[in-house]
C-alpha cells in the first residue's frame, strides 16, 4: 500500500531517540564487559509525568521531554536499568511535565460511565455500555421525590438515558477536530444525541384544567437533575400542553417604587417595582425596565428572570409577589401523541436541537401527565461535529450549555490504562540502511536489537554480516546459528510471554563452555556434554526457562536452539513479547527480496469482549538501497497527519502509534498500554 507523506519537524524527535539510544548502550556496554548489572541509575521525579524529571546513569544524564501532548518520561526500572515510556498528557506537555487539565476534580457526585466489568471502549457508542443511569449511581443528581397536589401525593423518578428508541449517542475515537487537532475524543457527530433525560409520575401528574391553565400545578416545587425547579405557569391548547420552570430562584414581595438587592451567583441585582394594578406590574433590573408582566408572565432582564405571580392591594401602595432566578425553560407538546417535537425554550430562546415528548392523557376538565422525557442534540462551538479533547467536558464543546438544564455535565478525562505499571515504548530507528527495535519484556528489561537490514537489495533480519533468528532450525541436527549471531526466546507466544534476546559469543571445545550474552541481563556461560556435531547438548536457563542447545561440528561449530523452550528443534517461530503482552511477530521468513511484513499482535483475552486478535501490520519497505518503515491502512487502526508533519494512530486496544517522515527512512514508536484503553466518560454533579 502506498503511505501518506508529510513533511515533519524530527530534530526534538531524534534528540529523544539519541538519548534512549545512549542510555541503552551504555548499559548494554558496561552489562557485557563485566557479566553483571551496573547500578546506579537515579530519577529526581520517580516516573511521575506531572514533574519534569532528571535521569542520572553512569556519568550521563537526560531531562523529561514534551513530545507535542506527550511526555517522554525517562525512570529508572525495578531492576536499576534506565527506561522510558511514552505518556499522553490529559490537556497538554509543558516544559517536560503534564500540566493541569484546569476542569475541576471535586464533584457533589460522579458516576463514570461503565456497567460492573463492562467498561467504554475505543469506538464503543456510550449507549452499547449503559442504557440508563438511576437514581442508585447519582442519588443527588436523579433525586426521587414527590408533588402534593391536591388529588394527593405523586412520587416521580428520574433517569438518564443514553440507549432508547431511535437515539443514537457519542463515542471515544481518534480523530481530528476542526482546528486539525490530533487526538482522542469524545466524538459526537451532528445527528446524535448527548443524552435523553426521563422524569416518571408513578401515580400521574394530575390537574384540573381552568381558563385553559393547570392551576394545581402552579407554583408546585419540583427537583430536575439536581436543582429544585418552580412550575411557574401552564397551557393547555387543545391536546397540547406547555409547562414553563424556573430554577435557582428566589420568592420575594416589593411595595410599588420600593427597590432591593438581591445577590445570586455572586452578582449584585437591584430590583425595583415601577408600577402594580389590575393584576400587572412593572420591574426594573439594575435600571433595565421589564415589559408589562401579566400574572404568569417572565421577563428576561439583565440575565436574571423576573417572573410576576401575583398583585396585592394595599392602602400604602400595591404590592407585587414575584420570583427571580438564573433558569428558566418552557416545554410544549401533544399529550396524547408518542413521538418527540421540537418544543422548548430555555432562557427565552427557542432551541432547534431539543426535542420533548409529554405522554399522558387528556379530558374536557383535566390532565394526567405520565411521564416527561426530553432529549438534548447540540452544536459544537466550532462547528458542527462535537470533539469533546481529554481534560475537557460537553458543556465546554457545545454552544448551548443551558441545553443541560443544571449544574451537572460530562467530563472527558482520556484514555485509562494500567500505563504506569506495564506500558512498553517499541521504537523501530534507523540508522543507514538498517534498522534497530526497542523495546520492554515482561520483567521490564529494555532491549535495543539489530533488527533489519538492506544487504544488496535483500532484507534481512539482524545487521549486515550477523543475523537475527526467531525460527528455529528444522531439526537439532539442523545448524544455523553462527558465532556473534542473535536468537530471540519467548517462553510461549501468548500475552505472558517472556522475551530474552541473546548472543553467541564464543565457544570453548577444550572446557566444554559457551558464551552468551543477553542483550539486557548480561553474560551467561554454560557447560555442554557430548561430541560437537554429533550429540553435543547444553541446557541454556534464561527468565528460569530451560532452552537446549544443540552444537555442531568444528570448525564453525554453529547451534541449533530450542527457541520457544519446548524441548524441540522443529522449524517453530517465536514472537517478540513486549511489556503489557503485545506480540510482535517478525513475518515467516529470515529474508524477503521485497517488503518485510511484520504483526503486532493482541490477544483477543486481553479485550473486555473482543473475540479476535487485534493485527496492526508494520511494513518494513525496501527503497533503493535502504529500509523504511511504513503503516498501511487497516481497520484496527485509525491513523490521522498532525499539524506537526507526523503520523499518528490509535488502535482500538489503545496503541498508540507515532511515525515521523524525513527524506530518508522514517521513525516509528509505539505505546503499548498495560491494558486496555478505557474511555474515562464520567457524569458529575457539581
Amino acid at each position: 500500500m502506498t503511505k501518506k507523506k508529510v513533511m515533519v519537524k524530527e530534530s526534538k524527535l531524534g534528540i529523544i531517540l539519541i538519548s534512549i539510544f545512549v542510555l541503552l548502550s551504555l548499559y548494554y556496554f558496561s552489562s557485557n564487559l563485566t557479566g553483571l548489572l551496573i547500578s546506579g541509575c537515579t530519577d529526581s521525579d520517580n516516573g511521575d509525568k506531572y514533574i519534569k524529571g532528571t535521569l542520572n546513569y553512569q556519568g550521563l544524564t537526560v531531562e523529561d521531554d514534551c513530545m507535542e501532548d506527550n511526555v517522554v518520561e525517562y525512570f529508572c526500572n525495578s531492576n536499576g536499568i534506565p527506561s522510558v515510556k511514552l505518556s499522553k498528557c490529559e490537556s497538554k506537555c509543558q516544559q517536560g511535565a503534564c500540566i493541569s487539565t484546569g476542569i475541576k476534580t471535586s464533584f457533589k457526585e460522579s458516576f463514570q460511565i461503565q456497567q460492573g466489568s463492562d467498561f467504554l471502549e475505543v469506538n464503543e457508542y456510550i449507549g452499547d455500555v449503559i442504557d440508563a443511569i438511576t437514581e442508585l449511581e447519582m442519588p443527588s443528581l436523579l433525586k426521587s421525590s414527590r408533588i402534593n397536589i391536591n388529588t394527593g401525593i405523586t412520587s416521580y423518578k428520574q433517569y438518564l438515558r443514553f440507549n432508547d428508541t431511535n437515539m443514537q449517542t457519542g463515542k471515544v475515537k481518534f480523530d481530528e477536530d476542526e482546528e486539525n487537532e490530533v487526538s482522542d475524543f469524545l466524538f459526537f457527530d451532528d445527528k446524535d444525541y448527548l443524552f435523553e433525560y426521563e422524569i416518571d409520575f408513578e401515580n400521574n401528574l394530575v390537574s384540573d384544567i381552568t381558563n385553559n391553565k393547570l392551576k394545581d400545578l402552579n407554583n408546585k416545587k419540583i427537583i430536575i437533575l439536581g436543582d429544585e425547579y418552580e412550575i411557574l405557569d401552564s397551557n393547555v391548547n387543545n391536546n397540547e400542553i406547555s409547562l414553563t420552570f424556573l430554577g435557582g430562584k428566589s420568592k420575594d414581595t416589593l411595595k410599588e417604587g420600593d427597590s432591593k438587592i438581591y445577590t445570586q451567583d455572586g452578582k449584585d441585582y437591584v430590583i425595583k417595582l415601577l408600577s402594580a394594578e389590575n393584576n400587572e406590574a412593572i420591574f426594573s433590573v439594575n435600571n433595565i425596565r421589564s415589559s408589562n408582566l401579566e400574572e404568569g408572565e417572565t421577563d428576561l432582564l439583565n440575565d436574571t428572570f423576573i417572573s410576576l405571580s401575583d398583585v396585592l392591594e394595599s392602602e400604602t401602595g400595591d404590592l407585587a409577589v414575584f420570583y427571580f432566578g438564573s433558569r428558566i425553560f418552557k416545554i410544549k407538546d401533544t399529550i396524547n401523541d408518542d413521538s418527540f417535537k421540537q418544543g422548548i425554550e430555555i432562557n427565552g430562546k427557542l432551541i432547534s436541537d431539543a426535542e420533548v415528548k409529554i405522554k399522558g392523557e387528556k379530558t374536557l376538565t383535566q390532565v394526567k401527565i405520565n411521564n416527561i422525557k426530553y432529549r438534548a442534540k447540540a452544536k459544537s462551538i466550532k462547528g458542527s461535529d462535537i470533539f469533546v479533547s481529554p481534560g475537557s467536558s460537553i458543556k465546554k464543546s457545545i454552544k448551548n450549555p443551558e441545553l443541560f438544564l443544571g449544574t451537572w455535565d460530562i467530563l472527558y478525562n482520556g484514555l485509562d490504562s494500567k500505563a504506569d505499571l506495564k506500558s512498553s515504548v517499541l521504537i523501530f530507528n534507523p540508522t543507514g540502511s538498517k534498522y534497530r527495535l526497542t523495546f520492554t519484556n515482561q520483567k521490564g528489561r529494555t532491549y535495543t536489537i539489530p533488527l533489519i537490514s538492506n544487504n544488496g537489495g535483500t532484507l534481512t533480519l539482524g545487521n549486515d554480516e550477523d543475523s537475527l533468528y526467531f525460527i528455529e532450525a528444522s531439526s537439532s541436527s539442523n545448524y544455523i546459528i553462527n558465532i556473534q549471531d542473535y536468537f530471540v526466546l519467548t517462553s510461549k507466544n501468548d500475552r505472558a510471554g517472556i522475551t530474552n534476546i541473546l548472543r553467541y559469543r564464543s565457544i570453548s571445545p577444550d572446557t566444554n563452555q559457551i558464551s552468551f550474552v543477553d542483550l539486557s541481563e548480561g553474560g551467561k556461560e554454560v557447560i555442554f556434554s557430548g561430541t560437537p556435531g554429533t550429540n553435543a547438548v547444553a541446557n541454556l536457563v534464561v527468565s528460569g526457562r530451560t532452552y537446549k542447545v544443540y552444537i555442531g561440528s568444528a570448525p564453525d561449530y554453529k547451534l541449533a536452539i530450542d527457541l520457544n523452550g519446548n524441548g524441540n528443534v522443529n522449524s517453530e517461530e517465536v514472537n517478540i513479547v513486549s511489556n503489557g503482552g503485545g506480540r510482535l511477530d517478525l513475518g515467516s521468513a529470515q529474508t524477503s527480496a521485497n517488503n518485510f511484513n511484520m504483526t503486532l499482535i493482541t490477544d483477543s483475552s486481553s479485550f473486555g469482549k473482543r473475540r479476535t486478535n487485534e493485527n496492526i501490520n508494520i511494513e518494513m519497505q525496501k527503497e533503493s538501497g535502504e529500509v523504511n518503515v511504513a503503516l498501511p491502512s487497516q481497520s484496527d487502526l485509525t491513523q490521522e497527519s498532525t499539524s506537526g508533519g507526523n503520523t499518528e494512530g490509535l488502535s482500538s486496544f489503545g496503541i498508540n502509534f507515532r511515525l515521523t517522515e524525513k527524506s530518508g527512512p522514517d521513525k516509528l514508536l509505539i505505546e503499548y498500554p498495560g491494558s486496555q484503553a478505557k474511555a474515562n466518560v464520567t457524569v458529575v454533579l457539581y
